[in-house]
């Protein structure tokens, strides 16, 4: 009688076991549709419970049960993932990067370059042209072979395509300078409508931005809000002060100061 039980339980156990690791199962050599299909899972089935998830007898991460959070490191998530430690991004190219709603917003390709924004430095070539740094939406986003260029806001320095040693400060600061060196252009549309010239100063809001675009003066220095003339081809000006030299076409080492908007000094 003991020996038919013991027989009886030795069947039931098997059969258990059989039930417990025969298709469909998870295996961690792989499987096919047949051993996994839809309805199956891999997790925890009752509320709030969390998937833990261990590596060489330490828990390395979680699934927060109620939440669904995870979290690598960090084993209390509080947001959608919740990182303690370095993450690290290989941006060998333009296909790497961090992105938000997917458009790529921060990146650090080639030498000593970095691009903040969408759209930012995306058509840099980037050996050997190096040591950009371009902030805000399209800033410095024509640059092909440009290098040591600092272009923040919108659109800051976008048509730049090979301009070395530029500075632009402000929304749609130089965006029209598509060629030119050692420019420093620093106000909301300063040098908006400048397209080359070399060592030219723009400091304030819309400061030499002309009428027209196409501006290829060079040597030129502009303090003030609206401050430079009409035609921005001379060369070698100074005006200071709001709207100085606004009526003047195109003028050569000349001198305005404060409101003269007429006659130079």
């Amino acid at each position: 009688m003991k020996n038919n039980l013991l027989f009886l339980f030795l069947c039931f156990f098997s059969l258990t076991a059989y039930a417990q690791n025969s298709n469909p199962r998870w295996s961690i050599a792989g499987n096919t549709a047949a051993e996994a299909p839809a309805t199956k899972r891999l997790g925890t089935m009752s509320a709030g419970v969390p998937l833990n998830i261990y590596s060489g007898g330490t828990q390395r991460a979680i699934f927060n049960g109620a939440t669904g959070f995870f979290g690598v490191g960090f084993l209390t998530p509080a947001y959608r993932l919740d990182v303690q430690d370095n993450i690290n991004v290989n941006t060998t190219g333009f296909v790497n990067g961090f992105r938000i709603n997917g458009f790529t917003v921060l990146q650090t390709p080639g030498v000593e370059n970095t691009f903040v924004g969408r759209g930012a430095g995306v058509n840099t070539v980037l050996t050997p042209f190096a040591q950009n740094t371009f902030v805000g939406f399209q800033a410095g986003g024509s640059n092909i072979n440009g290098d040591r260029n600092t272009f923040i806001g919108r659109a800051a320095g976008y048509a730049n395509v090979n301009g070395r040693f530029n500075t632009f400060i402000g929304c749609d600061a130089g965006l029209n300078l598509v060629t030119g060196n050692e420019n420093t252009f620093v106000g909301e549309h300063a040098g908006y409508r400048q397209v080359s010239g070399d060592n030219n100063v723009f400091v304030g809001g819309h400061s030499g931005q002309s009428p027209a675009l196409g501006g290829t003066g060079s040597d030129n220095t502009f303090l003030g809000t609206y401050c430079g003339p009409n035609d921005l081809s001379g060369d070698g000006n100074t005006f200071s002060g709001y709207r100085a030299g606004n009526n003047c076409n195109r003028v050569t080492e000349i001198v305005f100061m404060e409101n003269s908007q007429d006659f130079p000094l």
